[in-house]
């Protein structure tokens, strides 16, 4: 076993149970990962954030950094889709999450741990700036990257299932955004969607 792959969905026990609809799943998990931490097993932690959990966002990365330091971490978003989606109230606006999210983040760099912000739940840049080297969507290659492509997710960024504001065209980091589920845009439109970043021309000038 070269690593595995876990989701932990918050520092309280409660919490966590009611997002995976099973009593016990925290207590289970947490002595699953210490487990392999103990063996020597690569463990990646995925937290996905939710309406429930989004508000204590950075505890849980304090609580992952106390309890499990060897771990690294990804950070993704609910997809709106399946279960979430037959309870939309699960899906938080980009908007509520952003200084939560940022806030984790500063928490994670300046802490140096080893993090991703995924792609399989879709943050647009404009709401990570600053952390931009640190989504997937800016990257070609990396450690989830490579482990993704193994497991067969060869087009895990599914572009063609996500759908950007046409102000996006004008925003200097176009190409490298993938934009927001479709069914996130049905929820809640793609007003929240802003283009922030200015593009250049090939010498480096603003345009």
């Amino acid at each position: 076993m070269n690593f595995v792959m876990t989701t932990l969905l918050s520092h309280k026990e409660n919490v966590h149970d009611s997002l995976t609809g099973v009593k016990g799943s925290f207590v289970k998990t947490f002595k699953a990962i210490k487990n392999l931490i103990n063996k020597n097993i690569p463990v990646e932690i995925n937290i996905i954030i939710t309406s429930k959990n989004y508000e204590h966002l950075v505890d849980i990365v304090k609580f992952i950094k106390i309890n499990f330091p060897e771990a690294t971490l990804a950070l993704s978003f609910v997809r709106p889709e399946g279960n979430a989606l037959k309870n939309k109230w699960i899906i938080p606006k980009l908007t509520a999450i952003k200084s939560h999210l940022i806030e984790t983040l500063n928490f994670c760099e300046k802490n140096k741990m080893n993090f991703t912000i995924t792609d399989c739940g879709t943050i647009p840049l404009c709401f990570i700036q600053g952390f931009e080297k640190r989504s997937v969507q800016t990257q070609t290659k990396n450690d989830l990257i490579d482990r993704l492509n193994s497991m067969g997710f060869v087009d895990f960024k599914q572009t063609s299932e996500k759908v950007k504001s046409p102000l996006c065209e004008s925003c200097g980091a176009n190409n490298l955004c993938v934009g927001v589920w479709k069914n996130y845009a049905k929820i809640y439109g793609l007003d929240e969607l802003t283009p922030i970043y200015e593009k250049v021309d090939n010498n480096g000038k603003k345009r």
